[in-house]
């Protein structure tokens, strides 16, 4: 609860998720694009993506832990939670099929749907609109779980 109310602690923190997301995505972006045949010619140090992901799922522990109750029943979040598994089971699957150079299209456009909803929906996770109000209707309150 301190660090969420925190006038300084907080927006330092949603900050760097926002840094480490950059640093990790960028690459991974362009990694798509080369994927597709949009061949950019651009190229990151291996280690921004390594430091990225640290930064970001420290970072995002953190905001999880500011409101775990909160971000627990929110919509967005398990819609986000679902996207970052799609990601991580396309990267699995891209590396263990990667001698079938046909199907890589396919793991890029996955991988760049799933960044997006990734982003937007953990956008999404700071407005309450679908938050555990009773107002809400029976599907919203059945998938955030709400008691």
């Amino acid at each position: 609860m301190a660090l969420r109310e925190s006038l300084l602690v907080y927006p330092l923190i949603e900050s760097a998720h926002v840094l480490g997301l950059m640093l990790f995505l960028g690459p991974i972006l362009m990694l798509d694009i080369d994927l597709l045949g949009k061949d950019r010619r651009l190229r990151y140090p291996p280690w921004t993506v390594v430091f990225g992901l640290v930064i970001m799922l420290g970072t995002g522990t953190l905001l999880f832990y500011a409101a775990p109750v909160r971000t627990f029943h929110s919509i967005w979040f398990r819609l986000k939670i679902g996207a970052l598994v799609m990601a991580a089971v396309n990267v699995i699957a891209f590396y263990s099929l990667q001698s079938k150079r046909k199907s890589t299209r396919v793991f890029a456009l996955i991988s760049l749907g799933s960044w997006f909803a990734i982003v937007m929906f953990g956008r999404l996770i700071a407005y309450d609109w679908y938050d555990c109000h009773p107002a809400q209707n029976e599907f919203v309150r059945w998938f955030a779980q709400c008691p």
